[in-house]
């Protein structure tokens, strides 16, 4: 068993919505049973071809930072002051387990480590996953480095705004007069609802959210007839999208399927027990609209 000193990217200890705020919404209760299901149900590990047992090591970790924009970033001068801890971690997956470690990612389900991992290879990084046995949690570090001042650095780098790597998915109902919206966690494993404007504002809406928060694309469902012809709010979709893409080349846009949301956001709405009240909530039913959209574009891309 190696130990690790940790440095956390800030989102290790839980996947939570740092920007998904929805006090009414079904998928609220949905998401807290899914997460206590999570770190309680017992992990089975898919088959691998045996080999040699796993070496079991005690790694320096760095602990989880929250990312900020630049301009709130504190700038650390001495290294003794940056927040790290310890823990006693077997490899799992991966090679060149050093003394300071860089996690960005913790997980009761090997799959979803998993997952983050070949995320990260994608990005260029020689991610590998660590066990803490005595958490029964799974962790996916990122890089890790022989010294301190080395793992820091890459932590940094990590939490920036920019980093794809963390970057959220966000999808789009668009209505003639309201817009339900909808992201996933940074990790895009969770989908939640954001918000529901008013249509009129959404194009600046979504530029001063994004100057917060990473986005990597947009989703936007696409209205048509249960017989698949167009929809009377197909033209307004169309246009918004080649603004998009001409004001903002940088995230791109697609369209997904969104027939049948509303409806499936009224069982959603009555699955979760909500008042006859909030189920006749407009800009509630946009934002579950928004939210089904994108889990289903989620579930397409596995």
């Amino acid at each position: 068993m190696k130990k690790t000193t940790i440095l956390c990217v800030g989102l290790c200890a839980a996947l939570a919505f740092t920007s998904c705020k929805s006090s009414e919404s079904a998928y609220k209760k949905a998401y807290e049973k899914a997460k206590q299901y999570d770190t309680a149900a017992p992990q089975q590990a898919p088959q691998q071809t045996p080999q040699a047992a796993p070496v079991t090591e005690e790694v320096a970790v760095v602990a989880p930072v929250e990312a900020k924009p630049a301009n709130e970033t504190r700038v650390v001068d001495n290294l003794d002051n940056v927040s790290v801890r310890q823990e006693s971690v077997t490899l799992i997956n991966g090679s060149g387990l050093k003394d300071f470690s860089v996690i960005v990612g913790s997980f009761g389900l090997l799959s979803n480590a998993e997952g983050l991992q070949q995320r990260l290879k994608a990005a260029g990084y020689d991610a590998q996953i660590v066990k803490n046995e005595d958490k029964n949690m799974y962790r996916v570090v990122a890089s890790s480095f022989a010294g301190k001042a080395d793992a820091v650095n890459s932590r940094d780098q990590l939490r920036g705004t920019n980093s794809s790597v963390l970057a959220r998915i966000l999808s789009i109902d668009y209505g003639k007069k309201r817009t339900g919206l909808a992201v996933t966690d940074p990790l895009q494993i969770i989908a939640g609802g954001l918000a529901t404007v008013s249509t009129s504002e959404l194009f600046d809406w979504l530029k001063a959210y994004m100057a917060k928060e990473p986005v990597e694309r947009i989703v936007i469902g696409e209205p048509r007839q249960p017989n698949g012809e167009p929809s009377e709010n197909l033209q307004r979709v169309q246009q918004f999208v080649n603004r998009w893409r001409k004001a903002v080349p940088e995230v791109p846009i697609e369209y997904y399927d969104e027939r049948f949301t509303s409806v499936l956001a009224h069982q959603a709405m009555l699955t979760g027990g909500l008042k006859k009240k909030a189920r006749q909530d407009k800009a509630l039913v946009d934002e579950i609209s928004a939210t089904i959209i994108l889990e289903d574009y989620l579930r397409s891309k596995k």
